[in-house]
Formats: structure tokens, sequence, C-alpha cells
């Protein structure tokens, strides 16, 4: 998952089990909650998430006519529209990276998070190409609100895993929202296994190693539910 960089986040994991960590992510054999971006969900934590008044994350003038795609965009496309295209993504707080009119794998994850947020896409469906039609959802107004809200003043992220995205929420506003990858689980829903080799060049705190350090090492892989305190920010 991207690390984020606010000060004080409150890290809120909305699923009850586990999920893949594939690059689009595997169905869960979990219960899915509601996927109703404005509802509450208290399946997932013991406290109660309350309801808010749906935020406008863009509008729309209603004076200026839509545009239209000449063609499908997808990784590799460039140009004016897909300049738009960014644009657009970046106004809805979907963080593509840079307007540069390169369809390049920021933009594409970037879609990937408005399918299965927007268009309630499953996550095994997505496809990371912005058709006509797509592009027609993408000039309307849009609305995303907390499942969690903070109220005004605070920063908190919120880890949806079904969907397989992440929101960071300043005043219950999102300020960003991306694709994300959490623990992968087996077909029964208990932990997947996993052993790597991975180099390290930081400590557990953040800290730079005087030398990377690689080791071998075995953990199950989990994302349980509930509210969580960031302790390390990179």
């Amino acid at each position: 998952m991207p690390a984020v960089a606010a000060a004080a986040v409150l890290a809120t994991v909305l699923v009850a089990g586990l999920a893949s960590g594939s690059d689009s992510g595997a169905a869960s054999s979990e219960a899915v909650p509601s996927t109703d971006l404005g509802a509450s969900d208290e399946s997932t934590s013991s406290s109660t998430a309350g309801s808010t008044d749906a935020e406008v994350a863009a509008v729309t003038d209603p004076t200026v006519p839509k545009s239209q795609l000449t063609s499908t965009l997808r990784l590799g496309s460039a140009g004016a529209q897909v300049s738009a295209l960014q644009q657009r993504l970046t106004d809805l707080g979907f963080g593509p990276g840079p307007v540069d009119g390169q369809f390049g794998s920021g933009t594409q994850q970037a879609v990937w998070a408005f399918e299965k947020l927007v268009l309630k896409t499953p996550r095994t469906k997505v496809t990371g190409k912005v058709t006509n039609e797509i592009w027609q959802a993408l000039q309307d107004d849009q609305t995303v609100s907390p499942r969690r809200p903070t109220g005004t003043g605070s920063t908190h992220v919120e880890v949806y895993v079904p969907e397989q995205v992440m929101i960071v929420f300043t005043n219950d506003r999102p300020t960003l929202i991306s694709h994300v990858s959490t623990g992968e689980q087996n077909a029964d829903g208990t932990p997947y296994h996993w052993c790597d080799t991975p180099t390290y060049d930081t400590d557990y705190d953040g800290n730079p190693l005087p030398e990377p350090v690689t080791r071998y090492e075995c953990a199950d892989a989990k994302t349980p539910g509930g509210v969580f305190r960031i302790q390390r920010m990179t």
C-alpha cells in the first residue's frame, strides 16, 4: 500500500476478513460489506459507523457540453484526450500522477480505482481502459463520502478491502483515492502463509540502515478489520 504523507492520520480498514494481493485483486470468499459510499458498516468494527451527507468531490458545469472520446484510452495511449482524462481524475481525487498526456501505470491504477469505487465493477473485472461510456461517467458529478466520518479538522485513511481501494479524507472530503493491494487469503478464508527473501534499507521505524539487509522470512498475510493509528510513514 502506498504510504500517505499526512500527520496523525487514522487508518480505517473496512472489511470483515481478508483479500487478495494481486493487481486488481481476486474475489474474496468472505462476506462483502455494502459498497454504498455513504453507508455505515457496523460489522467491521466495534464502534458504530456514523453517516454523513455526501461530499461533492468535483462538480460539472452544466453549461459546458460533455466531450466525446474518439477511441478507447488505455495503457500506452497519449495525447490531448489523455491529458483531459488525467485532469478529470485529478479533480476527482484519484491521483493519476502528472497531467502529461501519457497513459502510464499511474493513470491505469487511477482508472482501476474509479471502476471499482464509482462504477461498482468487481475487482476481477476491471480493465484500466476508458471507453467513451466511462468517459461520460467521469464527466458527471461524483460524490465520495467517508464511511466513518471524523469531522472538520482531521485527516484519516479508509481502506476498502473488498474493492481494494484506499481513500485519504481531510475534513471528510476525499483528497486522494488510490488502488491498493492488501493481504492475500486462502480459498477457505484463512491467512495465506508466504515466504520470501526481501531486502530492507530501513529499520522498523523507517531509519536508513548502514547497509541493506537481506533475510529469509515467513509470515501469514492478513488484513484485519478495525481502526488503527499509523505509526510509520515514509
